[in-house]
């Protein structure tokens, strides 16, 4: 429970009404899911595709709409619409292929869906894989810790070391690049950069 409040406390910082967009969508698919029919399948993935379509590409299907266009109106996209829209997709879709189990309360789907460290950056997380990981208990010991602070540092390395001084590299001779008297030597060494930061 705990990973669920702090999940949706920390998405509803920005702009706490978007709480109530993940929530009643979340709820929506979660009831609709436990019916194992067509119509119900088909109905969980047009209500997903309407939510994110509705606040994506409003301004696509309706260019004329008065409300849309008036200053009054600012519609605030949600952070992470699409990751949770797809994430919900796919959870339907692998009810519908039977590739996963249905999740037995809705506070563990709210979480699989809401989960802080992934609904902004992502991966889609599979309904199972992520289930098997939440049950699964662990005893955290020395070996993690330490296994843990290493990849931290590794980590920052890589960040304050190599990816900032090629950063500096990159910036500073990107205009240059252009100029065909400089040959194709330094975009080359450019795009190797780039990459590599």
């Amino acid at each position: 429970r705990f990973l669920l409040v702090a999940s949706l406390f920390l998405y509803s910082i920005y702009f706490p009404f978007h709480l109530f967009n993940i929530v009643i969508v979340t709820f929506i698919t979660f009831k609709l899911t436990q019916k194992e029919k067509a119509f119900h399948t088909f109905l969980a993935v047009g209500i997903n595709c309407l939510h994110l379509f509705f606040y994506k590409y409003h301004e696509i299907f309706f260019p004329e709409s008065r409300l849309f266009l008036s200053p009054q109106f600012d519609l605030i996209i949600p952070i992470g619409i699409s990751f949770y829209t797809f994430q919900n997709l796919s959870y339907i879709f692998d009810l519908h292929r039977k590739k996963a189990s249905p999740y037995e309360n809705c506070y563990d789907y709210l979480l699989y869906i809401s989960f802080f460290p992934q609904l902004v950056a992502g991966p889609i997380v599979r309904a199972g894989f992520f289930l098997s990981q939440w049950k699964n208990r662990r005893k955290i010991g020395k070996a993690h810790l330490l296994g843990g602070l290493e990849r931290i540092i590794h980590g920052l390395f890589l960040k304050l070391v190599v990816a900032d001084n090629l950063a500096e590299f990159v910036n500073n001779n990107w205009e240059n690049a252009y100029f065909i008297e400089n040959g194709a030597e330094l975009p080359l060494c450019l795009i190797i950069a780039f990459g590599c930061q």
